[in-house]
């Protein structure tokens, strides 16, 4: 049975970070991210670190602990982790190569009739974003919960 006020508030809580949560997609999608393991800069190229690095000041900027290792994978989450009572959320930062036949440019987020346009707007800088505040919204509003959570984020 759905706990009625507990879902009022976290619809509310989702409704007044409503815009703050599309900047911050917007902030990554922005960064042409297209995974290069072969670029001179490793371990897949500069544009992956810059949206790993991005991703990581957004975290902190919720209240999150980071840690980048090595560009492979980025944690956002507590400082001390208990890793045998953790959930998980594994997201990446890269995009697959643009394509053509872009009605808008594809690193130059649009938003339009309630959709958000723009490479890795769905796959999968959003969604990351997104767990990011659930995240936030379960500690802003005290939400006991059983496990620790934790949200990674790759880049290739």
């Amino acid at each position: 049975m759905m706990n009625k006020e507990l879902y009022k508030k976290v619809s509310d809580w989702f409704e007044l970070h409503k815009e703050d949560m599309i900047e911050d997609i917007m902030r990554l999608v922005r960064i042409g991210s297209i995974s290069d393991p072969h670029a001179p800069q490793k371990p897949f190229g500069e544009a992956c670190r810059l949206c790993m690095d991005e991703m990581l000041k957004i975290g902190q900027e919720h209240g999150f602990y980071t840690e980048n290792y090595e560009y492979y994978v980025g944690s956002i989450g507590a400082k001390e982790k208990n890793w045998d009572n953790m959930i998980g959320f594994w997201n990446h930062m890269d995009v697959v190569p643009v394509g053509a036949d872009w009605v808008y440019k594809p690193f130059e987020p649009v938003l339009k009739d309630y959709f958000l346009i723009g490479r890795g707007s769905q796959d999968n800088k959003g969604p990351a974003i997104g767990i990011l505040y659930m995240m936030q919204c379960l500690r802003e509003l005290n939400i006991d919960l059983q496990h620790e959570l934790c949200l990674f984020v790759g880049c290739d």
